[in-house]
C-alpha cells in the first residue's frame, strides 16, 4: 500500500511539474513561447494556389499603398464566417484612426485575444463614454470660472487695491506688496468657487453610477462570452512549487499542496518589504518638501526681475516636475520588485497571483503618484508657524502657500502629473517597443542574412532582382527558394504587415518566417500595465475634482488616443499572446470601488481645507457680503522683538490677532470646515448606498436568459439520471428473466 501511494505521489508531481509552457520558459527549456498573428500564416495551399489568395497576400503587403487591394480583401472577409480572417477584420474596424468614434468590435477581439483581454478594452470603452458628460460640464465650469475672476468682486478689488507690506514667504526672500499678488489672487477663482463644489458633489455621484451600471454591462459581457463562474474552474498555476498532495473535499482526487506556515513567512517578509519601499517614498517626499524650499530661494535670489518676482509659480512648476521624476523613477524600480515578491509568494491559482501583484503594484504606484498631491492639498502650509516663531524641517525653514491659497499649486501640480505621466506612458507602451522591435528585427535579418549566405547562392538578374538558390540535402541539386527585388528583399522583417509575404508561398520560408519574423517583436508584458494606467488616471480625475475640473476632459482625450494605439500595439507591434479567459475585470473593479469611496473624503477636505469657499462662505453669513474679507484672513506679525527684519512690521496670512492667538473667527470657520465636511460625506454616501440598492448588477434580460438557461440544465440531467434509471432497472428486469429461465 505505501509503494501504491509513493507512486500515485510520483505521477501527480510529474504531471504537475510538467504542466505549463511558463514553467518551461522559466526553467530556460524555451527562449519563447507565443501565438502567431495570423498575417504571418501562410494563405496559400500548395496543392490549391487560387488567384484571391494572391490577392490575399499582396493586399497585406501594401496596406497603405494599394488601398484597392485592401478594400477587395476587407470585401472579402465580410463574406467569410465570422471567426475567420480576424486580423484582417481587426485590422480595418478596430486599428484604424477613422473608427475613433465607433464601438469596438468586441466579439472579435475576445475571438482573437481571450476573454482577459477583451475585458479590459470593453471596460476602457466604456469608461470613456461615461467620461463625455463629467468632461463637458469640468470644461464649461472652468470657462465660467473666468467670470467669477474678471467680475468686480470687493474682495479682489480690496486685494489689489491694498499696499500692505507682507512678511517674507522664505528665509532669503524679502518683504512685498500685497498687490502684487493681485492676478494670482484673481485668477484663483478659476477654481476656487461654488461651481466647483457642485463639480465636486456631482463626480462623486458620477463615479457611483458609473461602478453601478458598470457590473450591468460586466455581468452580460460574462453571459454572452460563456464565462460566467470561471475562475471556480481555474487550474493550477505551472508556477506554482508544492511539497506534498492532499486529497480535495469536492473532488476527492488528489491535488498539490503547500504548507500554510510557510506561506504566512512569505506573505509576512513581503508585507514588510512593501512597508519599507512606502517609507521611501515618503522620505522622498520628505526630500522633495526641502528641494521646494531651496528651490524657492534660489529663484528669489537670481538676478532677474520677472524671475524674482514669479518665484513661487516657477518653484511649484518644477517641483511638480523633480515629482514626475521621482515618480517615474520609483514606479520601474518597485514593479520589478513587487513581481519577484509575488512569484516567491508561491500562489497556487493565476487569480490569487495577480490579485496579490496586483494590490502591491497599486498601492504603492498610489503613495508615490498621490503623496506630492496631498502635501499641497493637506499639510502644506498648515504648520508654518507664526513670524518670530516659524517651524523648521530638517533645519530649513518650512514651505508656506502663497496669499491667494494652495488651490493653484495644486492644480499646477495634478496637471503637470497627470499630463506628464499620460505622454510618458504612450511614449513607453508604444513607440519604444514599436522602435525597439524595429530594432530587434534589423538585428534579426541581419543574422538571418549571414546564416544564407553560407548555403545559398545569389545570382543577380539585370532587373535588378535577386534569385535564392541552396543546395538540397536529398540530390545535392540546387532547389529554387525565391525570385524577388533587391528593393523588396531591403524590405525583409522591417514591419510586421510586410515581412511575412514577400517571401511567397514556396517552402521552406513560408513556414520559417513566419515564428522567426514574429520572434523579433516585443514580448507581451500583460494587461496589467494597462488597466494601472487608467486606473491611476480615474483617481487623478476624481480624488481631486474640485481642484482640477479639466482632468476629465484631459482624460476623454487621452482615452481616445489610448484605445486605438492599444489595439495597434496588441495587434501591430507585440508577439500574440495567449488567449486568456476571465469573467470580470478583476481585483480593479474593488480597487475602483475603493477610489469611488477616497475621492468622497478628499473632495470634503479640499473644499473645506485648501479652498477659500468656506471662509468666503462663513463671513458673507455674518456680513452680508466679502467687504473687509482680506483684512480678516490677515494678521499684523506678533515678532516685535525679532532679529530678523523681514519678519517685522508685516502682514502674514492667518487667522490671528496681533499677539498671534487664533481669533473668533479661526474657531467660526473650523466649525464651519467640520460641518462642512459631514454634511458632503453624509450627502455623497447616502446617495451611493441608494444607487447601490436601486441598480442591480444583472440585467434583468441576462437574469432570465440565465435562470431559463440553469432550467434547461437541470432539467437535461433530470432527464440524463431518468434515463439512467430506466436503463439500469431494464437490466435489473432482464437479469430476473434469465435467472427465472435458468431455474
Amino acid at each position: 500500500i505505501d509503494d501504491d501511494d509513493d507512486d500515485e505521489d510520483t505521477d501527480i508531481f510529474a504531471e504537475f511539474r510538467s504542466k505549463g509552457i511558463l514553467l518551461l520558459l522559466e526553467s530556460k527549456v524555451y527562449t519563447a513561447a507565443y501565438c502567431l498573428h495570423e498575417h504571418t500564416r501562410a494563405q496559400v495551399n500548395q496543392e490549391k494556389k487560387k488567384s484571391d489568395h494572391v490577392v490575399h497576400k499582396q493586399a497585406l503587403v501594401r496596406v497603405d499603398t494599394d488601398t484597392s487591394m485592401w478594400d477587395k480583401l476587407v470585401s472579402d472577409s465580410e463574406n467569410t464566417d465570422n471567426n475567420a480572417m480576424l486580423w484582417v477584420k481587426l485590422s480595418d474596424r478596430w486599428v484604424r484612426w477613422k473608427n475613433w468614434w465607433k464601438a469596438q468590435p468586441l466579439s472579435l477581439v475576445r475571438w482573437y485575444f481571450g476573454e482577459k483581454i477583451a475585458f479590459y478594452f470593453a471596460w476602457l470603452e466604456f469608461y470613456t463614454r461615461w467620461l463625455i458628460v463629467p468632461a463637458i460640464t469640468g470644461f464649461v465650469i472652468f470657462f465660467l470660472g473666468f467670470g467669477f475672476a474678471t467680475n468686480e468682486r470687493s474682495d479682489i478689488d480690496e486685494f489689489c487695491s491694498s499696499n500692505r507690506t507682507m512678511c517674507a514667504l522664505c528665509e532669503q526672500c524679502e518683504k512685498w506688496t500685497m498687490s502684487e499678488a493681485c492676478t494670482a489672487f484673481k485668477y484663483s477663482y478659476l477654481f476656487d468657487n461654488y461651481l466647483t463644489v457642485f463639480f465636486a458633489l456631482l463626480l462623486s455621484i458620477w463615479a457611483t453610477l458609473f461602478m453601478e451600471y458598470w457590473k450591468r454591462q460586466q455581468n452580460r459581457y460574462a453571459f454572452n462570452w460563456h464565462v460566467t463562474n470561471f475562475e471556480e474552474m481555474e487550474p493550477i498555476r505551472p508556477q506554482f512549487e508544492f511539497t506534498s498532495t492532499v486529497i480535495d473535499d469536492v473532488t476527492e482526487m488528489p491535488k498539490p499542496f503547500y504548507p500554510s506556515t510557510k506561506r504566512m513567512r512569505r506573505y509576512a517578509i513581503s508585507f514588510l518589504t512593501v512597508a519599507v519601499m512606502l517609507v521611501i517614498v515618503i522620505m522622498s517626499l520628505v526630500g522633495l518638501i526641502v528641494a521646494r524650499v531651496a528651490l524657492r530661494s534660489i529663484f528669489y535670489q537670481q538676478g532677474n526681475q520677472t524671475i524674482k518676482a514669479q518665484s513661487g509659480a516657477l518653484t511649484s512648476i518644477a517641483g511638480a516636475l523633480i515629482s514626475l521624476v521621482v515618480i517615474l523613477i520609483f514606479n520601474k524600480l518597485y514593479q520589478n520588485i513587487a513581481r519577484k515578491l509575488t512569484r516567491w509568494e508561491n500562489h497556487e491559482k493565476e487569480s490569487s497571483y495577480e490579485r496579490a501583484l496586483i494590490i502591491k503594484v497599486f498601492l504603492f504606484e498610489f503613495v508615490n503618484n498621490f503623496s506630492s498631491i496631498f502635501y499641497v492639498a493637506f499639510f502644506k502650509g498648515q504648520f508654518v508657524g507664526v513670524p518670530g516663531d516659524y517651524n523648521t524641517l530638517l533645519g530649513e525653514r518650512q514651505d508656506e502657500c502663497p496669499e491667494y491659497g494652495c488651490l493653484i499649486e495644486l492644480t499646477i501640480q495634478l496637471c503637470v502629473i497627470m499630463v506628464g505621466k499620460q505622454a510618458f506612458g504612450n511614449l513607453k507602451e508604444f513607440i519604444l517597443p514599436y522602435m525597439g522591435g524595429i530594432v530587434r528585427r534589423y538585428l534579426l535579418n541581419r543574422f538571418s542574412r549571414k546564416s544564407f549566405e553560407k548555403t545559398s547562392s545569389h545570382v543577380e538578374n539585370e532587373d535588378d532582382t535577386v534569385i535564392m538558390t541552396r543546395i538540397s540535402e536529398d540530390n545535392g541539386d540546387k532547389e529554387h527558394i525565391v525570385k524577388m527585388k533587391r528593393t523588396e528583399l531591403s524590405e525583409l522583417l522591417v514591419s510586421p504587415e510586410k515581412g511575412p509575404q514577400k517571401i511567397g508561398a514556396v517552402r521552406p520560408f513560408n513556414q520559417l518566417l513566419p515564428w522567426t519574423i514574429q520572434y523579433g517583436f516585443p514580448k507581451y508584458g500583460g494587461i496589467m500595465n494597462e488597466y494601472l494606467e487608467i486606473i491611476l488616471q480615474f483617481g487623478f480625475t476624481t480624488l481631486f475634482a474640485c481642484a482640477f475640473p479639466l482632468a476629465p476632459f484631459f482624460a476623454l482625450i487621452n482615452n481616445f488616443f489610448e484605445i486605438r494605439l492599444d489595439a495597434k500595439k496588441h495587434l501591430h507591434v507585440f508577439q500574440r499572446p495567449f488567449g486568456l479567459g476571465g469573467e470580470n475585470i478583476g481585483v480593479w473593479q474593488e480597487i475602483l470601488q475603493w477610489l469611488g469611496i477616497v475621492a468622497v473624503i478628499t473632495n470634503a477636505f479640499v473644499i473645506a481645507i485648501t479652498s477659500n469657499f468656506i471662509p468666503r462662505f462663513v463671513y458673507t453669513e455674518l456680513n452680508g457680503d466679502l467687504k473687509g474679507f482680506v483684512e480678516v484672513i490677515h494678521a499684523y506679525s506678533p515678532a516685535s522683538n525679532s532679529t530678523s527684519v523681514s519678519e517685522q512690521d508685516c502682514y502674514y496670512r492667518s487667522y490671528r490677532d496681533d499677539n498671534g492667538v487664533n481669533s473668533a473667527f479661526f474657531f467660526q470657520v473650523m466649525m464651519a470646515r467640520f460641518g462642512f465636511v459631514l454634511l458632503f460625506e453624509h450627502i455623497v454616501f447616502g446617495c451611493k448606498y441608494l444607487l447601490g440598492l436601486v441598480i442591480y448588477d444583472m440585467p434583468a434580460d441576462v437574469e432570465v436568459l440565465s435562470q431559463r438557461q440553469e432550467y434547461h440544465v437541470k432539467n437535461a440531467l433530470a432527464q440524463e439520471l431518468n434515463r439512467q434509471v430506466r436503463r439500469s432497472q431494464e437490466r435489473e428486469g432482464v437479469k430476473k428473466e434469465q435467472q427465472s429461465l435458468i431455474k
